[in-house]
């Protein structure tokens, strides 16, 4: 079966490529006011794939600018049509669509509460879009299948290139330029023996730290998605705090990890899943056993985007297997609109 969804896997280097140069234009203007406006908070919103890239946002802000990130509830907005008080505070919306209902409200609110609004939509012309004060444009172009693949890749690189000006990191912008050579190597990605695994299993854990525990959610969803298989995200740490006790049931457990502060930790974390009999699947740029992926080495901040595009692939390749589509999940449309 070809599928959309294998198609535009493929097209994400040139989307990347395509997006860094169109928006070097933007961050500047980003940085300019920046300088003359330190902001005292940033908060993220999104629904879907786009809230999982807000959670990888959250990690890398934090870590650069030492102020607190917050998840919006659009409901606040939506439902109970609440102002916050968003004096200087940075609001990034993230959205393919940008025409979801409660995004939309949230970012009206939001402006009307003193708040700057950063854009990153793929339709530019969107309501959201001419809400904004910052437009990051995804530049991922029509996107057919209902899965997310290259729109959320270019959403991890629309933010990782901001975090770059924020931090003034030219050895990341520089490997950012670089990335689409690096994607070229991975959106073939296979994976046998977890490929085969999966044909079988109904359920699935995904863990992640830091940066990568939007890995780990995005993954999951894809798995909800387009394999049915039912997949829970976890922070590494958060699955000892209850989900352990699922392990003897066998349920198989894909764990991404990188190669930073948390490596060690997380290390120990296979250890002690595997001395509890856990069945578990590794994704790290280095072999921790023989049912290890192993994916190119890169900077800590580029991992997720990396590791996610790997195993959007596998996920492609299991779907079709199993005899399913994963371009037309049941009950889902491409543009989900909520309240």
């Amino acid at each position: 079966m070809s599928t959309y969804m294998a198609k535009e896997i493929k097209e994400i280097p040139e989307v990347i490529a395509k997006q860094g140069e169109s928006n070097a234009p933007m961050l500047i203007k980003l940085a300019e006011f920046l300088r003359k406006e330190t902001p005292s908070g940033i908060t993220l919103l999104g629904r879907g794939s786009s809230k999982n890239a807000c959670y990888y946002a959250k990690y890398i802000f934090e870590t650069a600018l030492n102020i607190p990130v917050s998840m919006a509830s659009p409901s606040i907005a939506s439902i109970y049509d609440r102002t916050l008080k968003f004096d200087n505070h940075l609001l990034f919306v993230c959205s393919q669509s940008g025409a979801s209902p409660d995004l939309i409200k949230y970012t009206e609110n939001a402006k009307a509460g003193g708040a700057t609004i950063i854009a990153l939509v793929n339709d530019e012309s969107s309501p959201i879009a001419k809400l904004s004060d910052f437009l990051f444009g995804l530049k991922a172009g029509k996107e057919h299948s209902v899965a997310a693949t290259k729109s959320y890749i270019a959403t991890l690189y629309a933010f990782a290139s901001i975090y770059a000006m924020f931090c003034g990191k030219n050895d990341l912008a520089d490997e950012l330029y670089h990335l689409p050579e690096v994607m070229d190597q991975v959106v073939n990605s296979t994976w046998d023996e977890f490929t085969d695994a999966m044909l079988t299993a109904d359920n699935l854990f995904c863990l992640g730290r830091s940066y990568n525990y939007s890995t780990a959610r995005e993954i999951a969803l894809k798995f909800n998605e387009t394999c049915q298989i039912f997949a829970n995200d976890y922070s590494a740490s958060e699955f000892f705090h209850g989900p352990l006790a699922l392990l003897e049931r066998g349920i198989p457990i894909l764990h991404f990890l990188m190669n930073d502060e948390t490596h060690k930790i997380s290390l120990e974390t296979n250890e002690k899943l595997v001395a509890l009999g856990a069945n578990i699947y590794t994704v790290d740029n280095k072999a921790f056993d023989d049912k290890t992926l192993i994916v190119p080495t890169s900077c800590s901040i580029i991992q997720p985007l990396i590791q996610t595009t790997v195993m959007y692939s596998i996920i492609e390749q299991i779907a079709v297997k199993k005899g399913l589509n994963p371009d037309t999940p049941p009950f889902l449309n491409k543009i989900t609109k909520t309240v």
